[in-house]
């Protein structure tokens, strides 16, 4: 089973599991509010069927999240099957509302960014031992 793949999307996101890696892919600009990201998680989480994985999101539009949306991301109670996150970011604009976030709201997971998807997953590659 561990080279299955499971797809999901919504309107402005493309979630793929390939065991143990969560790819969430953000093909439109869109402000996420907290109802979103709620929904986001429980797909996120029917996909990965409730267990521990790592997340790779790639932005390749501008994605913004309200304050609330922010504080509940960030917090531990939310996404607790959540090892690591590696975030994609090509636009500098993105890369600013990201470092921000993560220097703001402090995540409770470790949150790296970066400008090559290459360099995410071997990062990542790192948090494999956490999974068991």
């Amino acid at each position: 089973m561990k080279n299955q793949v499971k797809i999901a999307t919504l309107p402005y996101l493309t979630l793929e599991y390939k065991k143990p890696i969560v790819y969430l892919n953000f093909n439109k600009s869109v402000l996420i509010d907290k109802k979103m990201l709620v929904e986001m998680l429980e797909v996120r989480n029917k996909l990965v069927c409730h267990e521990k994985h790592l997340l790779l999101t790639t932005y390749n539009a501008v994605v913004d999240f309200t304050k609330e949306a922010r504080e509940l991301a960030a917090a531990s109670e939310f996404a607790q099957t959540s090892i690591a996150h590696a975030v994609v970011i090509k636009r500098l604009g993105q890369r600013l509302v990201t470092s921000n976030y993560k220097q703001i709201e402090k995540p409770h997971y470790p949150l790296e960014i970066f400008s090559e998807r290459g360099k995410a997953l071997k990062w990542l590659s790192g948090f494999i031992r956490e999974m068991d």
